[in-house]
Parts: C-alpha cells; sequence; structure tokens
C-alpha cells in the first residue's frame, strides 16, 4: 500500500468517505462509505488520515521520508487505532449513517480479536494502562478482550463468542450522548440523566436495529448488560435463571473495566482493590463462576499494572504466570526513586523484590516511553 497523507478537500461534513482511511502504520481508521457525521469526526480523520495513494509519484521530501518501511506498530498504536476507528463508528451508528454497522463491528472484532491472540498480555498492558484516561471506545475495547478470556475458559461455541464480541463494542451505543458529561461531573445524577442512564439499554438495542444488527444473542446482551443476578439492575430487574450467560459476561467485564477508570468523582480503583470487591459481590451483583473465571485469567495484578516492591522499587507488570500473586515483572523505578531508561527484570518470589503493594495511577510520576518499549 502507497499511503499518502489526505488533504482537506478530499473528505467533507456530511459526505461519505471516498475510500478506505487509514494510520500512518495502515490501520483503518475508517471505511469506505462511512457518513463524515459531524466536524469533530472530520478533524480526527483529517489529523491521523492517509490514504492508499496507489503508487502516486511523491515530492522528493515525501519519497525520502518513505523510502524505508515504517515499523510495524505497536500495540499501544494499534489500540489507539481500534479505539479511533470504534469512535468513529459510534459516531456513524447513532447518527444514523451505517447502514451495514453489523459487518463493521464484526470486522473490527474480528482485527481486534487477531491482535490480542498475537500476544494477550501486551494487549492487557495497552489497555490496563491507557485507563488511566478513560474514553468510552477505549473502555469497550477493554471489555472485549476481558469477555474473550471468560469466554474460552467457558468453552463456548464460535458462534456465541462471536455475537459477544460484537455486543462488547457496541453495548454502551446508547450512552454516546453521556458518556462526555458523566465522566466528568461530579455531582450527583439529574433526574433526567438518571432516567437517560436506565432506559440507554434499550436505546442501544434501538440503534443496532436501526443499523441492521438482528442477532438476538448480541441485541439481549446489550439490553441486559445492567441486569444483576439478584434482581437488582436495570432496565427490567431480572435475576440469574432470567439473564443469559452472554450477558452475564458482558456485565462482569464491564464492571471491572468500570471500576478501574477514574471519575471525576472519585480517581481509579485499582486493579487488585476492584478484583476483590468482584469477588465479594459473587452470587449478589456477579455471576459467581464469571467472578472466579475473570480473576484467575487476568490475576490480581493484570498486565499494565503498576507495583511497589519491598525495596522501595517500582515495577510494572508485564506478564501473568501461573501463579496470581507472582506476576512477571520489570522494575521501572530504583530504589533512589529515579526512573530507569532500561527496566529491569525483578523476582517478586525474592523477599528484597516482594510485591508489598500496588500504584494508582496518581502516582505514575515517572516516563512512560521506556515502559511502552516492554512490548511489541
Amino acid at each position: 500500500m502507497d499511503l499518502v497523507p489526505l488533504h482537506r478537500s478530499e473528505i467533507q461534513v456530511g459526505r461519505e468517505a471516498p475510500y478506505d482511511i487509514f494510520d500512518l502504520h495502515g490501520n483503518k481508521l475508517l471505511s469506505k462509505g462511512v457518513l463524515i457525521a459531524s466536524e469533530s469526526v472530520w478533524e480526527r480523520v483529517l489529523e491521523r488520515g492517509w490514504r492508499d495513494g496507489g503508487g502516486e509519484a511523491a515530492s522528493g521530501a515525501r519519497r525520502a521520508e518513505r523510502e524505508a518501511p515504517p515499523p510495524p506498530p505497536t500495540v499501544f498504536e494499534k489500540v489507539e487505532a481500534f479505539s479511533g476507528e470504534l469512535g468513529l463508528l459510534h459516531d456513524a451508528v447513532v447518527g444514523g449513517r451505517a447502514p451495514d454497522a453489523g459487518a463493521a463491528i464484526h470486522d473490527l472484532a474480528g482485527r481486534v480479536l487477531a491482535c490480542f491472540e498475537a500476544d494477550q498480555d501486551a494487549m492487557l498492558a495497552a489497555l490496563q494502562i491507557g485507563a488511566a484516561t478513560d474514553s468510552a471506545s477505549s473502555r469497550m475495547l477493554h471489555v472485549c478482550v476481558l469477555a474473550e478470556l471468560m469466554t474460552d475458559r467457558l468453552g463456548l461455541d464460535p458462534a456465541m463468542r462471536r455475537a459477544i464480541r460484537a455486543a462488547t463494542l457496541s453495548y454502551d451505543l446508547g450512552m454516546h450522548a453521556l458518556h462526555a458529561a458523566l465522566s466528568m461531573q461530579a455531582s450527583g445524577l439529574t433526574g433526567e440523566q438518571q432516567a437517560q442512564l436506565h432506559a440507554h439499554p434499550q436505546l442501544g438495542v434501538d440503534l443496532l436495529r436501526r443499523a441492521g444488527v438482528d442477532d438476538e444473542v448480541w441485541l439481549d446482551s446489550v439490553l441486559s448488560h445492567h441486569e444483576r443476578v439478584d434482581g437488582s439492575g436495570y432496565p427490567r430487574g431480572l435475576r440469574e435463571p432470567d439473564i443469559s450467560q452472554a450477558a452475564r459476561v458482558l456485565a462482569i467485564a464491564d464492571i471491572y473495566s468500570a471500576m478501574i477508570r477514574p471519575r471525576a468523582y472519585r480517581g481509579a480503583i485499582q486493579a487488585r482493590e476492584a478484583m476483590r470487591e468482584i469477588f465479594l459481590e459473587r452470587g449478589r451483583q456477579v455471576d459467581p463462576e464469571l467472578a472466579a473465571g475473570l480473576i484467575k485469567a487476568v490475576g490480581i495484578y493484570p498486565p499494565g499494572s503498576f507495583v511497589r516492591l519491598s525495596c522501595g522499587e517500582v515495577a510494572v507488570v508485564v506478564g501473568r504466570t501461573d501463579n496470581a500473586s507472582l506476576p512477571e515483572i520489570r522494575s521501572v523505578v530504583g530504589m533512589e526513586g529515579m526512573p530507569r531508561a532500561v527496566p529491569v527484570a525483578r523476582d517478586p518470589q525474592d523477599p528484597l523484590y516482594a510485591i508489598i503493594a500496588t500504584l494508582p495511577p496518581s502516582e505514575y510520576r515517572f516516563p512512560m516511553a521506556p515502559v511502552r518499549k516492554l512490548w511489541r
């Protein structure tokens, strides 16, 4: 593919994309035919978008820049690209301008899955670290991979898993208008906001049906992702026997991903504490089997978590092991408090390097560039 930068005249607000649009590394940002629904979408596409030039001649400077192929995108760049594409797709669905949204969501889910299967720990790390700055699309990507871990352990059939993946990338469409406001709102919900919140699962289903989605597993999962096994959820107050397994998977993944993200009224809940709360809610808010499965699959120190060691160093969890209490770690801040240019492997079984606490995002006072290089 011969990528050339987009020009302002090539895409216009209110018109469909004339061709597929990619980021610099060739990851698709927007499919041909998707409507450029708003000024903000237009600006985001222009800022990051490239198109296939089909061998067009380039200026000497541009040709020189492209003589050496760019390095392959890192997992962080892939996740950013997926998040951007999902955000644009949601804009189109909510605007009623994505008649083939089902196919587009399935296509994106397939690429997310391929990236996850290539290196599960790397993608979990990128999403865990990215949780420090919340966005609706990045949260849904996180829910997608968490759900994938659980459905794999459950041994669900491929069709069911495919429907659940699609639901994870679209379950909060009905919150599209509310998400930005609520993420910055420190006060309680107004009466109108409370009504909108309780109505958003049904609105999400309505938006998906309008966009041509008719998969009942997908739609029911979206409708029921706020139902709770003890009947305290909404919009229908269902209890466990009446809540599908697919919806219960989506619900617990959403609960965890929401907890570790900051809100205006609270900081992010640390991963280990979030897992503890989920464990304590098994049988009440969440399915007991799924609670245990999520903890076993992700671990109490998920990849991308930062921990303090007994010697005073700060380390990042780079991978899971068979022992949830002893993950693979790399020291990123030395005992003297200075960030390391090159992270150093540590053995948490050594009393000197035992994990004694997890670190909240508010204490990430060190460069992230060396940390990101730990995963490709």
